[in-house]
């Protein structure tokens, strides 16, 4: 019994050590690049604007519109301020327009944005 406890032992290591050789110097073969299909990424486009925003009140009310604007494709960044009743949002003008990001605040949360008063920054 114990020369089989053994020899199962020996036999798991072996495995092991030859699964780990394996895997540490890869199957011979040297690396291929990766095909996506796309040819060229286009180029980003970084835009920034200041957008007024009603209704916000407290820390929270920011939490909110910010994971609400970080789904959205095109939006690299969001900072909402309860304070100044604004909020500062880095884009990708080639994703998204100024008035589509407008157009989902408005429709995807609580708050009113206002497209009269921007403040924009290519």
């Amino acid at each position: 019994m114990r020369q089989t406890l053994h020899m199962a032992t020996i036999i798991c290591y072996g495995t092991l050590f030859a699964l780990s050789a394996f895997l540490m110097n890869g199957c011979g073969q040297s690396p291929q690049p990766v095909k996506t299909g796309k040819t060229e990424a286009e180029p980003v486009a970084a835009a920034q604007a200041v957008i007024p925003v009603k209704g916000m009140t407290c820390t929270g009310c920011e939490n909110s519109l910010r994971l609400t604007l970080a789904a959205i494709p095109g939006i690299q960044a969001a900072t909402p301020n309860h304070q100044t009743a604004s909020a500062e949002i880095a884009f990708d003008a080639n994703q998204i327009q100024l008035e589509q990001i407008v157009a989902a605040i408005n429709e995807k949360t609580d708050f009113e944005a206002s497209a009269t008063e921007l403040k924009t920054e290519n």
